[in-house]
């Protein structure tokens, strides 16, 4: 018999849980009172102890159902007083591993159902840490397959002649600034570009939407769209819009003199990456801001473009590691 921490939850029979403490004593099995099955759970976890078994009276299907939900490693094993038929039934459909009759059970029959017991909790709990390294070797082996990929495209591409724009590691950031003030323009523009930034620019929505169009035609698609709200051909929102429809990962901050709840409202429906108010007070901060946003725009899109490249060229592996992650979940 293996030693094990009994905890039996007993609302609704206490002389069931003491007639179990009564049979188990003799074995130096402890039966520790607990109010609910939260508290039992967490006495549990607390102990720490493997071999641990939880009792519930048959009577408590709440019970029974949370600690097979909250503990799927512990069996619980359902304790009662001479239970009517219904009463089994209802404890093993809620998730009984077993049903203790301490009116009719011996001390030996009990012991051996607690065996049975911590049996199958051990081999649940092997069977889950097998379950886990199966998992773990799966994925790490598709970690290795990403990285050697990365490697494998950067160099075809470099035999190729050079790296598509969008993975190229060395390029720069690329931002539109979109104003239709010339000074902000040409002041943006130049502070950004002294920074390492590929700063371009758009006087109004209309050219700023066409500009992203023609990027994205020409692979060389724009990292972060910083624009003005207020531009005198279409709201700086709508443009954000349109051009998240020609490019629907584009990053996107708004420049603006004030921001009203309602259009904080709309830029949070479209993802926009933050404000910039205006009058610029400090522009060295500006930058590092616009900068952080753009470098991580770029190392999403790049991120982005890196896996429909291995998805490509390793979709039947792929679909094959959707399927045993799949199957890892049903079984865990």
């Amino acid at each position: 018999m293996n030693v094990a921490r009994i905890v039996a939850i007993a609302p609704a029979d206490d002389a069931a849980a003491a007639r179990l403490a009564e049979l188990l004593a003799p074995a130096d099995i402890a039966v520790v009172r607990q109010p609910d099955a939260g508290e039992a759970c967490a006495a549990l976890v607390m102990d720490g102890d493997e071999a641990t078994c939880v009792a519930v009276v048959a009577t408590d299907l709440d019970a029974i159902r949370h600690v097979r939900d909250t503990l799927p490693d512990m069996p619980p094993v359902a304790v009662g007083r001479s239970p009517a038929a219904a009463d089994v039934v209802a404890a093993f459909r809620a998730g009984a591993f077993d049903l203790i009759d301490v009116a009719a059970d011996s001390q030996a029959a009990v012991l051996a159902t607690f065996d049975r017991v911590l049996a199958e909790a051990h081999r649940r709990a092997d069977r889950r840490r097998r379950l886990a390294a199966m998992r773990a070797i799966v994925e790490d082996f598709l970690r290795v397959l990403v990285k050697a990929e990365r490697r494998s495209l950067d160099l075809e591409q470099r035999i190729a002649g050079g790296p598509e724009p969008d993975i190229d590691p060395d390029r720069p950031p690329r931002v539109l600034v979109v104003d239709d003030d010339p000074d902000v323009v040409d002041m943006l523009v130049h502070v950004l570009a002294t920074e390492g930034i590929d700063a371009r620019s758009a006087g109004a929505g209309a050219p700023a939407i066409e500009q992203v169009a023609q990027a994205r035609t020409a692979g060389e698609a724009v990292d972060l769209l910083l624009i003005d709200k207020n531009l005198p051909d279409i709201d700086g929102l709508r443009v954000i819009g349109r051009c998240r429809d020609i490019d629907p990962h584009l990053t996107a901050m708004i420049m603006t003199g004030f921001a009203s709840t309602e259009s904080a409202i709309d830029a949070a429906d479209l993802g926009v990456a933050g404000y910039v108010l205006k009058p610029f007070d400090d522009i060295a901060s500006l930058v590092r801001r616009v900068r952080e946003v753009a470098d991580r725009a770029l190392a999403e899109r790049r991120e982005r473009r890196y896996l429909a490249r291995i998805k490509e060229r390793h979709s039947e592996f792929l679909l094959r590691y959707r399927q045993l992650a799949a199957q890892f979940d049903k079984l865990a």
